[in-house]
């Protein structure tokens, strides 16, 4: 998704306190709609810093802790609020969402904004916005919850520019001599 379309969407959430909570946990925390629909209240562990770990299960009912920042946790409370459960419920029974209801309705959303990418292309924002920041492949898939650094590969785009940077370090080092003595 592009990031101008993760920023619409976000803009266009605010008045749905719901939605913007699911487009942010899928686009910053990674995470799927299985794992945002079936989210427990006791499955959020806040921190002393106003960030959360979020101990969930996912796809194959696999537990994993993701991390939530202190501006998600924030706009999160509301829904934490009141007995153990299901964090997000539905209006007409209060019974959990299911993970295609979740699915559906983000991506009703999106539509809706003539956006054409999927929720489950926030998780793919989600995993080329975090790799800009932690190249880590190792810490990724294991955030992501991968069992393969391959599978987490398909969701990181390496961006030419910042090739770019990396290629220019090299570049000066060789140049400069700055490269160490004895490397082949």
């Amino acid at each position: 998704m592009l990031d101008a379309h993760f920023d619409l969407a976000l803009r266009c959430a605010v008045r749905d306190p719901q939605m913007y909570v699911w487009l942010v946990l899928a686009g910053c925390s990674g995470l799927r709609c299985c794992e945002i629909a079936w989210m427990q209240t006791t499955d959020v562990e806040e921190r002393p810093d106003g960030s959360a770990l979020l101990h969930i299960i996912g796809k194959g009912g696999r537990r994993r802790t993701a991390a939530a920042g202190a501006g998600l946790v924030q706009v999160m409370r509301p829904f934490l609020r009141g007995p153990r459960g299901p964090v997000f419920t539905r209006v007409s029974d209060g019974r959990a969402h299911t993970p295609d209801r979740v699915s559906q309705l983000v991506n009703r959303f999106l539509r809706e904004l003539d956006i054409h990418e999927t929720a489950h292309s926030l998780r793919h924002r989600f995993g080329t916005d975090y790799h800009r920041i932690d190249p880590d492949l190792f810490r990724q898939a294991a955030l992501m919850g991968h069992a393969s650094l391959d599978m987490t590969r398909r969701y990181t785009e390496v961006s030419p520019l910042e090739s770019v940077r990396y290629v220019d370090e090299l570049t000066t080092r060789r140049v400069s001599g700055d490269w160490r003595r004895g490397a082949a």
